[in-house]
């Protein structure tokens, strides 16, 4: 192990120390990414094996362990300087990480500057920081910039069924669609289905449907709705022709709210672009919203105030 460079930050020594790869492990808890792209991580990898790792990862030292360190920030830096069969990284090492709470925090603070955060990761952040420093939704939600809405929206999808966060993960749905399937799991796992089945197989089925049938968030509110009437008693719907998929691409932000589809009967109640946000007024006058898109579009107002507010 070699320390090339040191440096003071508030007491704090933080060191540039180039480290063996088999001196690395992850840090037992706090890492949100689940997924990595085997493409993207070879390109990674291929790029380390030419050019070498020019970005240290941000490391803490192992207290268990002497001159082993745990990762904070750069997993996937380190995983891919794995596969190129590198022997040694770079690595800044913060001994103020050694402390649990600031390394969650740390960990927080890297997750939400990466570009291509999902939601799931998003909600995992709100839930370190919470665990962290012992602070309600409403707090921990104002730390990353969510209203508590969003926050309470962001701790449904954390706890929400395996096969629901996978769907989200694999892009095959959005934040949107992931609420109405809680409800609808919730219910299901209240009040079992005639046929025997459990709520888990009932909810997979209906995922491969919305999926595979490429659902409208329209046609899966309403669904939602009867379910929780009682109205469907856990029975799917006929197969629908067609239609708008409730999927978003890989990575949907609650921060980012989608435009909600509608079939032409029913025209979205808003539409929102790089122009701007743009209201059917008409159909508010008719009073013709549901529950769902006016909490939806209270959110955006709200962004936009905020916005205005820091000008």
């Amino acid at each position: 192990m070699k320390t090339t460079s040191s440096n003071v930050s508030q007491g704090q020594p933080i060191r540039l120390v180039i480290v063996p790869i088999g001196a690395l492990s992850l840090a037992p808890d706090g890492q949100t990414r689940q997924n990595f792209d085997p493409a993207t991580l070879q390109t990674l990898a291929a790029s380390l094996r030419r050019s070498g790792v020019r970005s240290p990862i941000l490391v803490a030292p192992n207290a268990s362990a002497p001159d082993r360190y745990r990762v904070v920030a750069g997993e996937r830096r380190w995983r891919a300087a794995q596969l190129a069969g590198l022997t040694e990284m770079p690595c800044l090492v913060d001994e103020r990480l050694s402390d649990r709470n600031q390394c969650l925090l740390a960990q927080a603070e890297e997750n939400l500057h990466r570009e291509d955060l999902n939601v799931i990761e998003e909600a995992a952040v709100l839930v370190q920081l919470m665990d962290a420093f012992r602070l309600g939704a409403q707090e921990a939600g104002a730390l990353i910039g969510r209203s508590y809405q969003q926050a309470r929206r962001l701790l449904q999808i954390h706890n929400a069924p395996q096969p629901i966060r996978d769907a989200v993960v694999q892009g095959h749905i959005d934040a949107r669609a992931a609420l109405e399937l809680v409800r609808i799991c919730n219910k299901l796992a209240k009040d079992p289905a005639p046929d025997g089945k459990g709520a888990t197989a009932k909810l997979e089925e209906l995922i491969d449907r919305v999926v595979n049938e490429r659902w409208t968030i329209r046609r899966l509110e309403h669904y939602a709705r009867r379910v929780l009437d009682g109205a469907e008693e856990g029975s799917l719907p006929a197969p629908a022709r067609g239609g708008r998929l409730v999927t978003a691409s890989a990575g949907p932000s609650m921060s980012s709210p989608r435009v909600a589809s509608a079939t032409v009967a029913s025209p979205p109640l808003f539409r929102r672009d790089e122009n701007g946000v743009f209201i059917d007024t008409g159909r508010i006058a008719r009073r013709q919203v549901s529950p769902e898109e006016r909490e939806e579009l209270i959110k955006i107002l709200e962004e936009l105030i905020m916005a205005v507010r820091r000008v």
